[in-house]
């Protein structure tokens, strides 16, 4: 067994024995009033409360994006990560933005301001800024087809090709009227080959020919929070007013009216969501496959004082089943949904 593997398995050991939460149905869970979460904050070692990103890598660390610095998290002990004006091989900037792991386990962060991508170097532990950046703000990544990473920035679409080791990054950017200095708000990449981009003023959806195939405009889509695709090409809209849901085969977003305003969603299991709110907690969304409609409940475990008047920022659900609850103000809560 190689030097690699021992690390990579007493990493994911120490995360999945990690004492987080009861080991019980997400229902049980979630409607269970004497829950048990587990917390990070900046007294645990967290560079900043505000929870921008989550990822787990291959190795299973987890690594935090905040608006002061970058975490990599390995079940105990957090290492962080920030720009030094003295070190070219630090972050660009302290405000993460967005962070990928690509398929050949490359981790990229997004950064605030010019440059903003970075690649992770597992080797000596540090950063690679690659050079040619013209966009600010690195606010979104997704991998596409063919080993293609699109960047979604405040000046448009941009994309590159995994680099092979020891080659050079070469960055393009889409030329479209579409999106001539564009803010990118989000990008995801679907398992059916296309990519859907939310702009600050329009949806867009993108085939595997680099050719719009749909457009959506109106005054909901001005206001949405996030985008979110989830494992059957399901596109849903985070927005002020609930979410709007698009299924694969239908032509137009269906409107779900929450009564609280959605800031991130994800999937938990099969047509089953869970969504961040701006201060209501978390909602569970379940969907009716027969009859296709959508039960919403806001779990009791809204009433800890971690979700009390709290920003929701982000979701992720990693590979132990573990839901990674970042937040705006109070950082991290975990639950295991197993």
């Amino acid at each position: 067994m190689t030097y690699k593997s021992i690390i990579t398995n007493i990493i994911l050991i120490l995360l999945l024995s990690s004492n987080y939460a009861y080991s019980i149905s997400y229902k049980d869970y979630f409607g269970n009033p004497n829950f048990r979460l587990q917390f990070m904050s900046v007294n645990d070692g967290l560079p900043q409360q505000a929870i921008t990103s989550i990822v787990q890598d291959k190795f299973g660390f987890m690594w935090l994006g905040t608006y002061d610095g970058l975490c990599r998290y390995d079940g105990y002990i957090c290492n962080n990560y920030h720009h030094k004006n003295t070190n070219e091989h630090s972050l660009s900037s302290n405000r993460i933005l967005s962070i990928l792991e690509d398929s050949e386990g490359n981790i990229w962060i997004g950064t605030e301001g010019t440059p903003c991508l970075n690649l992770y170097n597992y080797n000596n532990d540090s950063f690679y800024v690659p050079e040619g950046q013209i966009w600010t703000d690195c606010r979104s990544l997704a991998e596409g087809d063919n080993g293609i990473i699109w960047v979604g920035t405040s000046n448009g679409l941009f994309y590159f090709k995994i680099p092979k080791q020891g080659s050079k990054i070469i960055l393009n950017k889409i030329s479209s009227e579409l999106l001539n200095n564009t803010i990118i708000k989000k990008l995801v990449h679907t398992s059916n080959h296309l990519l859907w981009i939310l702009t600050s003023d329009k949806v867009l959806c993108l085939n595997e020919k680099d050719c719009f195939i749909k457009s959506y405009q109106g005054e909901f889509i001005k206001k949405a929070n996030d985008l979110y695709c989830d494992s059957n090409s399901t596109v849903l809209i985070s927005h002020p007013s609930g979410i709007y849901i698009k299924r694969q085969n239908e032509a137009d977003f269906q409107h779900i009216n929450m009564q609280t305003a959605i800031t991130t969603i994800t999937q938990i299991g099969e047509n089953i969501y869970m969504a961040g709110t701006e201060g209501d907690g978390i909602v569970l969304i379940e969907r009716n496959k027969e009859k296709g409609d959508y039960k919403i409940s806001f779990p009791a475990i809204n009433a800890h004082t971690f979700f009390k008047a709290n920003l929701i920022r982000s979701l992720y659900m990693d590979k132990s089943g573990c839901l990674w609850i970042g937040s705006g103000h109070n950082g991290l809560a975990i639950a295991d949904l197993n």
